[in-house]
């Protein structure tokens, strides 16, 4: 459709996750060892996959946690 996706589109689709998106966003995650990356379920097999080029070796951080709720917005819809 060409209409960019925002974190707080996830509300309708998943609650819960939507609030976790939310903390993320409110709060200092420091500590949290997130990574651009996610863990999937794909035909009963959990694997990992990248939010972007190597994702699963760049941390989220304060500075950059927006991009992070984005692209796994992106990814959820």
């Amino acid at each position: 459709m060409g209409i960019p996706v925002d974190y707080k589109d996830m509300e309708a689709l998943d609650p819960e996750y939507y609030k976790s998106l939310v903390w993320i966003v409110e709060n200092d995650i420091t500590g949290l060892d997130l990574t651009f990356s996610l863990e999937v379920e794909d035909y009963g097999l959990k694997k990992t996959v990248d939010l972007k080029p190597n994702g699963h070796e760049i941390a989220v951080t304060e500075e950059n946690k927006q991009e992070y709720v984005t692209l796994v917005s992106e990814m959820k819809v």
